[in-house]
Order: structure tokens, then C-alpha cells, then sequence
């Protein structure tokens, strides 16, 4: 994953790559932003607001602070959401591809992540693969 940060009027790249760790971590967020936002009627707390960016912070190895974050991304602040998605999504997408069965081709991996961020979340994955099944 990419993400693009101003930071003191330079326009910084920032990459990502995932873990199960983050991954898990990201579905352990992802249940509790649905449990609060039901619980509140749909009421984003600010410590659940905290809480989303530590985790954006996070998934991308503290290369940059949660202020600059806050400050830096171009882009509406529930992006977070997507992001916690998109983890989510690349763990799965990893472990799926440990159990195709011989006769399958292998997709590219996080094919559909690009197609449902948007903003400055982009993402970099490696050249010439397989995108079949897409």
C-alpha cells in the first residue's frame, strides 16, 4: 500500500506492506467501529476516531505520526476505513493464494483494493502478474 502525506509543503510517499498481525488487528478494530457505530446510532467517538488513526499509523510502521497524518492527508479523514479495510483484504487475498488448487491461476494480488480506495491511496504491487479471475 501507498499513501501520500504533505508534510511541511513536500508531498510524501509512504509504503506498506501487511502482516497477519495487522491484519488481525484491523478485523478487531473493523468489529468494534460496527459494535460503536451501532451502539451510538451511527456517532463516530472521538476516541474511536484516535484509536482508526493510530491503527493508519500503524499499518504503514509509524513512518509518519498520527499529527501528520491528521495534517498531511489530502483526503476525507474516514479514509481510515478503508485502509483497515484494505489490510483486512491483503491477508486474506495472501492466505487465499496458499490454497489454490493447482489447476487455478493465481490472481494479482489486491487487484480489487485499488478499485475501491480512492484519494491519495494507491497501491504498488509487482509487475507482470496474472490478473485473471478479476
Amino acid at each position: 500500500m501507498k499513501i501520500t502525506l504533505q508534510i511541511k509543503g513536500k508531498s510524501c510517499d509512504y509504503f506498506a506492506s501487511t502482516t497477519a498481525r495487522k491484519g488481525r488487528e484491523a478485523y478487531t478494530l473493523k468489529k468494534k467501529i460496527v459494535t460503536v457505530l451501532t451502539e451510538s446510532g451511527g456517532d463516530y467517538p472521538d476516541d474511536l476516531m484516535d484509536e482508526m488513526t493510530g491503527f493508519v499509523v500503524k499499518a504503514f510502521d509509524n513512518q509518519f505520526t498520527a499529527q501528520e497524518y491528521l495534517d498531511g492527508y489530502q483526503g476525507w479523514f474516514f479514509d481510515a476505513q478503508k485502509i483497515i479495510d484494505a489490510v483486512m483484504n491483503d491477508v486474506a487475498d495472501d492466505l487465499a493464494e496458499g490454497f489454490l488448487i493447482k489447476t487455478r491461476s493465481p490472481r494479482r494480488r489486491n487487484s480489487r483494493l485499488g478499485r475501491f480506495l480512492c484519494g491519495n491511496l494507491s497501491f504498488a504491487y509487482g509487475e507482470g502478474l496474472d490478473d485473471a479471475g478479476d
